[in-house]
């Protein structure tokens, strides 16, 4: 991807607006606040070394024994108790400038340093570009001795936008230490003027003319199925149903009856995999999970093989994966398996995920019937990063009330994720269990305000509990289905963007008690900047008449309110979606408190507009589109078998039919 494409100008433009008013009034607050270091991965290979993370940002390596190699001064020891066990070495990024940095120019960034590396230590830097997902390769920077400096011609192989620089420390003893800083890339020629109040507040004249910028924003989206194969030179472990415990597990023709064993076996930050034989059944899960891959290209992988339908893994009431708050696991991939939670015990979940990592994958997974089925929830802000999941099928989440929520994915703490070509269906609630119906708290996909970039593209929200898509910290949703969810999807905070999706047959959590009446579309709650365009909203069946198909709303008790709400909303249809005579199908709630500007809607009489319109084919539906209606739609989507994918059951080509048949004429 260029430097000046699309994302990444969205997001360029996204980063420019985000509310600054508490933390970015100078450059020199920006360059404080940006100063922050972040520490990973700091359990050390024996109990003599720690690692800490002092007041001052400093990494410092200390050993009660002294360093490895070091000649113990008592001199320095009476002077300083702490001399001989503190290694010579402490290193940040720079603090007193913004974090900007200008393509084309010949800056180098200057680390500093105080003191030397210890004795076989090294330090290496390298760069993840948070709109591209990926580490830059060809950015490769090595420090040490007198060379503390980030080199300017190794800085111009970064594309423009957020790139996170990361210096990885390693000495003996010691596992690796990273600190990082993010830096905003600029293109050349920018008006210097400019950058140094990048970060201010927005005038809403600016804010107009960069919300024309995003308005061409198309994004792109996922890549199909990603060939995950076992990293070269790594070791793979095979299980079967067939197979047993004392076997190597070494082979196809000697293998493992567990997973929880292969895990056992398998080593932590050395990219092996554990492959489950397609189309057997497995009892048990892994349970405790706190080792990592060894990179993004080299993860810690979790696949199939042979021929047939996914391995099926009864979670039997323990869950199939619990990575626990106080570990930092990254680099793991875990695809094509379908994970059953066949017992129900009261709280068990697919995978519940609260360690600290990154670079974590789902790929063509089924999980059913968990009280969640997907939870990953960091320990503490941004603490789980760069998180994807692709092709996933994730159905039947339920909860009896007593024991708490219930959502198809749980996601806090995130920062970074991708949601593509998944189906949501019928999360949150299970009509046959007394005391696990339908409620307002339950979601297919529940994501927490103090998430961010969290994008979902082309996927199916079907007869969740309430929301389809509940993302409290905005982001982007481009090309998904909702289909009789009691409110489709709402984005709050973050700037955001809802564009080319079909809401359908909004309807009521319960149709026999007016208190649960519901029907809502696309709902917009006090966001920096929301473009809510080009979406298709239709067939309302809940009977709340005030329940539009888009709405403004001010709500302060479920978001953080910026400073400035400002919301578009054009080139949308909505279509046969009942309001009382007050109401109207594209409603600002928010009245004076959100600035609204509406153009080239289309919105029928009985939705509250003034005109009938006329369309191209008004009568396209779901009965239309495929045999069985919505019911054979829905069952395709979710019985998909392992590494097929028809286009004719997902969400980007039934979207496309519904928009050909209401183009306008």
């Amino acid at each position: 991807m260029s430097a000046n494409s699309p994302r990444s100008a969205f997001r360029f433009i996204a980063g420019c607006l985000r509310s600054s008013a508490d933390r970015f009034r100078s450059a020199a607050a920006l360059g404080s606040a940006f100063a922050l270091l972040l520490v990973v991965g700091l359990q050390p290979a024996t109990a003599d070394f720690t690692v800490e993370l002092h007041p001052d940002n400093d990494v410092r390596i200390v050993n009660e024994g002294g360093l490895p190699g070091q000649q113990l001064d008592p001199e320095l020891e009476a002077d300083n108790p702490l001399a001989n066990r503190i290694a010579a070495l402490s290193i940040r990024f720079p603090q007193g400038s913004p974090s900007v940095y200008f393509l084309g120019s010949d800056r180098d960034i200057d680390l500093i340093v105080d003191g030397r590396l210890p004795g076989g230590a090294s330090a290496t830097v390298t760069a993840y570009h948070r709109v591209l997902q990926r580490t830059i390769d060809s950015f490769d920077v090595t420090l040490g001795e007198d060379a503390w400096s980030i080199p300017a011609e190794q800085l111009q192989n970064i594309d423009q936008g957020r790139v996170e620089l990361q210096v990885t420390l390693t000495a003996p003893g010691l596992r690796k230490v990273e600190i990082a800083q993010d830096y905003l890339f600029l293109p050349p020629g920018l008006d210097e003027d400019l950058a140094e109040t990048w970060y201010e507040p927005p005038t809403p004249e600016e804010v107009e003319e960069q919300l024309k910028l995003i308005a061409d924003f198309v994004p792109v989206a996922g890549e199909g199925f990603v060939d995950y194969a076992p990293a070269p030179g790594a070791q793979t472990y095979y299980v079967a149903e067939t197979g047993s415990d004392a076997n190597t597990g070494l082979s196809p023709e000697d293998p493992l009856r567990t997973v929880r064993e292969a895990y056992k076996r398998v080593g932590d930050e050395d990219g092996d995999t554990i492959l489950l034989k397609a189309g057997d059944t497995f009892g048990g899960g892994i349970g405790g999970f706190v080792k990592s891959g060894a990179s993004p290209e080299q993860p810690l992988l979790i696949s199939t093989y042979g021929q047939g339908d996914r391995p099926i893994v009864h979670t039997n009431g323990n869950g199939f994966l619990f990575a626990p708050a106080g570990a930092v696991v990254s680099n793991v991939v875990i695809d094509g398996l379908y994970i059953l939670a066949n017992a129900r015990a009261d709280h068990e979940s697919g995978i519940v995920w609260y360690a600290s990592g990154k670079n974590i994958t789902l790929q063509d997974l089924k999980v059913e019937g968990g009280k969640n089925n997907l939870v990953f929830q960091g320990p503490h802000e941004a603490s789980i990063r760069n998180l994807t999941v692709r092709r996933c099928i994730i159905v039947d989440s339920w909860s009896h009330h007593k024991n708490g929520h219930s959502s198809g994915v749980y996601l806090d703490n995130i920062d970074t994720a991708i949601i593509d070509e998944c189906t949501f269906d019928h999360n949150g609630w299970n009509p046959d269990v007394r005391g696990a119906n339908r409620t307002k708290f339950n979601h297919n996909v529940y994501v927490q305000k103090n998430c961010k970039n969290i994008d979902v593209f082309r996927s199916i929200f079907a007869r969740g509990s309430h929301n389809g898509l509940q993302l409290r910290s905005g982001g982007i949703i481009q090309d998904c289905l909702f289909y009789e969810n009691a409110l489709a999807a709402f984005v709050a905070q973050q700037p955001s963007l809802m564009e080319g999706n079909v809401v359908m047959r909004s309807d009521d959590m319960d149709a026999e008690d007016p208190q649960m009446f519901r029907g809502d579309g696309l709902e917009v709650m006090p966001c920096e900047h929301a473009i809510v365009r080009n979406n298709l909203l239709l067939d309302k069946i809940g009977q709340a008449g005030w329940a539009g198909g888009i709405e403004v709303e001010w709500r302060e008790d479920i978001v953080d309110p910026p400073s400035r709400f400002f919301v578009e909303i054009y080139d949308n249809i909505v279509v046969r979606y009942p309001v009382d005579n007050d109401n109207r199908g594209i409603k600002n709630w928010a009245g004076g408190r959100a600035e609204v500007v509406k153009r080239n809607n289309i919105v029928d009489r009985v939705s509250g507009g003034d005109d009938n319109p006329s369309f191209v084919d008004p009568s396209r539906s779901m009965a239309t589109y495929v045999s069985g209606g919505f019911t054979g739609f829905i069952e395709a989507a979710r019985n998909r078998p392992l590494g097929t994918w028809d286009p004719i059951f997902s969400a980007a080509s039934f979207n496309q039919f519904m928009r050909e048949g209401f183009t306008p004429q």
